[in-house]
């Protein structure tokens, strides 16, 4: 094999950089998960900052200028439908790879190119695919989970959930309400799912030594309040914790509610699902009932179950986009989201709801450079992914939430 100098390597890893993996990532990061995979991407209408923002134009009210008229009566004056166009703040999501300095002596393009940047890419590639699929189900905070109350100063933090937290995560923990600082960039060490508690040290590799309430939440380290919309914003039926959605407040405008019903444990059924999707089409009367419906794997195994039994005939299957595996019924595909939260179906007209964006993932360009000396100092560099997007609806009364499905 042909021995790489290090100018040499570093022409190939600035290629590297600047084509490959953007491509990889895009092609990784969008048809790995649901909703990245299935949301159409408009570019029009960005507005740039700062900060950068999206136009989107909302319909909120139906065309009036209608109506039966009598022989040579006079004609319905002209209307329009009542449209508000609203600038929606985009999301900046990053991730950043560290490469030291040894790399770029290396002389084997096997040992040194193969090995390390393409692992290493592959790694960053997968947390950011994980993260920005969580942000698409959340609701704009950050919030990893609540704290419990602890009765002394310790390291191991109860928390309402342990289900997006793993070994190595860097986290915050705040006063949810304030913002107030209790323990910042400490680090997960380790992950209890059965007493649901995590073990944090600070930035010095010191065990944490502090004190939770039920006044304080977890989240993602300096990422409090600047996630993306994600379902728990758009379909709901009341103001998201950020405030209105996309400026329009549910108490001016009806139609801006999503469909929420709870289900009180029943099972998932035909009728219990008829009943949902008929809730939407009798407030939006669109004419359209096809809808992406997203749910957990019982849920959707429970419901393809339901329908052999009753059926005696194997309940159709279709692939969506990405190659994820649905159950088709009465024309809307129902997908198991491995993130989704137990007991919830998420139904997602894909005609309203869309992903805004500026960017796709891309590696920052600094100079001319995809690769950037270390600002810290050492004998290294770094690479930045970033992606400008906001995740938004033009009909959010098109979508709604079912919960408190059975799963047993």
């Amino acid at each position: 094999m042909a021995e790489l100098t290090g100018p040499e390597l570093l022409t190939r890893t600035q290629a590297f950089f600047k084509e490959v993996l953007p491509m990889a990532a895009e092609s990784l990061i969008n048809g790995e998960t649901v909703l990245a995979s299935n949301l159409e991407r408009v570019s029009k209408g960005i507005v740039i900052g700062p900060p950068a923002k999206a136009r989107v134009p909302l319909r909120i009210g139906r065309n009036p200028a209608v109506g039966a008229r009598s022989f040579k009566g006079a004609l319905p004056k002209p209307g329009n439908s009542r449209w508000a166009s609203t600038l929606v703040t985009l999301g900046y999501n990053y991730g950043t790879l560290y490469i030291p300095g040894q790399y770029f002596k290396a002389k084997t393009a096997d040992a040194a190119f193969g090995n390390y940047l393409t692992e290493e890419s592959e790694a960053l590639v997968e947390s950011l695919k994980l993260d920005y699929n969580r942000q698409l189900l959340g609701d704009a905070t950050g919030i990893l989970a609540t704290c419990g109350v602890m009765g002394a100063p310790g390291d191991v933090i109860p928390v309402s959930d342990t289900k997006w937290f793993y070994i190595d995560q860097i986290v915050d923990i705040r006063t949810t309400a304030t913002g107030a600082v209790l323990a910042a960039e400490y680090t997960v060490v380790a992950v209890d799912t059965v007493t649901s508690e995590i073990t944090l040290v600070d930035e010095n590799g010191a065990a944490a030594s502090i004190t939770t309430a039920a006044t304080h939440s977890v989240y993602v380290a300096g990422a409090r309040n600047v996630e993306i919309n994600g379902l728990k914003s758009i379909n709901s039926d009341v103001n998201p914790p950020l405030g209105p959605l996309q400026e329009i407040d549910v108490a001016d405008v009806d139609i801006w509610k999503a469909n929420v019903l709870a289900t009180g444990g029943a099972a998932p059924t035909e009728t219990l699902l008829e009943d949902f999707m008929d809730s939407i089409d009798a407030r939006t009367r669109t004419g359209r009932n096809k809808k992406l419906l997203l749910t957990t794997y019982k849920i959707r195994q429970k419901f393809a179950q339901s329908i052999r039994d009753d059926r005696q005939i194997p309940g159709d299957t279709m692939v969506l986009k990405g190659g994820f595996k649905a159950v088709w019924w009465n024309d809307n595909p129902i997908v198991a989201e491995r993130d989704q939260d137990a007991g919830r179906l998420d139904a997602v007209d894909l005609k309203f709801t869309k992903e805004w964006t500026m960017s796709g993932w891309e590696t920052m360009d600094q100079g001319g450079s995809r690769l950037i000396p270390d600002p810290n100092g050492t004998d290294g560099y770094i690479v930045r992914f970033y992606k400008y997007s906001q995740a938004a609806t033009t009909h959010r009364a098109t979508g709604g939430t079912r919960t408190g499905i059975s799963e047993a």
